[in-house]
């Protein structure tokens, strides 16, 4: 029976499973800096990729919906708004592929915000009036309309999205709560995602420095590995030559 050569799998699978550990240190580190960089803000063709074919089949991720009284429902997802009229489905072009998180109407508007920015309808014309992720949006009779923000917080806007200021009043309304008001349920995944991110660690602001870290150190390894391989095989071979 012929022994098995530990040492050469052992080389080969580390070669095979360099590519997803390089991988995975890699997006690591663009995850971190995903906010720097504006990455959210670049569209891709995912197509190509077997795990995000898109399937005609599937159910869509819907995220938000809202009915209005004259009989339309909106229903937003993450490959967009889409308008339920008469039985019939409309998507809204201007937010094709966007993902819509949350919508919000008074009388005369209607709101949708998502992971590119919110916008408005008027007047049968959807305009974006926020360019940044928003995760909800309220709009009021008195057409002041609140935005709660990825990276800005609270938000109001009483011209119609021309300019945004910080909601103030509600802000200091948090600071007069003790800090266990403030407190988060904190269930273990949510205390193993934070030990691996960094964040129990180094707090929310410098969790970066963790992951780029580690995600670093997995790269060199990955190609370090490889090349220390390949200049094995190279020595091999030069030897095998000499024979």
């Amino acid at each position: 029976m012929k022994k098995i050569d530990w040492r050469h799998w052992h080389a080969w699978l580390s070669v095979l499973l360099s590519i997803p550990a390089f991988l995975v240190g890699m997006t690591a580190i663009l995850i971190a800096h995903n906010k720097t960089l504006g990455l959210n803000g670049v569209s891709v063709d995912v197509g190509w990729l077997p795990g995000l074919t898109p399937n005609a089949q599937a159910a869509p991720d819907i995220r938000s919906t809202l009915s209005l009284a004259d009989g339309r429902r909106f229903i937003g997802g993450k490959a967009g708004l889409f308008v339920l009229e008469n039985n019939k489905l409309t998507a809204v072009s201007e937010l094709a592929g966007y993902e819509i998180r949350s919508l919000a109407a008074n009388p005369n508007n209607v709101a949708a915000a998502g992971n590119r920015g919110v916008w408005l309808n008027s007047g049968g014309n959807w305009r974006q009036i926020y360019r940044q992720a928003a995760h909800s949006v309220q709009i009021g009779d008195d057409g002041i309309i609140r935005i709660a923000t990825q990276n800005s917080g609270l938000l109001f806007s009483d011209n119609s999205g021309a300019n945004w200021r910080p909601d103030a009043a509600t802000l200091k309304a948090f600071e007069q709560l003790p800090a266990e008001a403030l407190r988060e349920d904190y269930s273990v995944g949510k205390l193993i995602l934070d030990v691996h991110t960094g964040k129990a660690f180094l707090g929310k602001h410098w969790e970066w420095l963790w992951i780029d870290l580690l995600g670093g150190l997995l790269v060199f390894l990955c190609l370090s590995g490889v090349y220390l391989w390949w200049r094995g095989q190279q020595r091999k071979a030069a030897l095998l030559g000499k024979g």
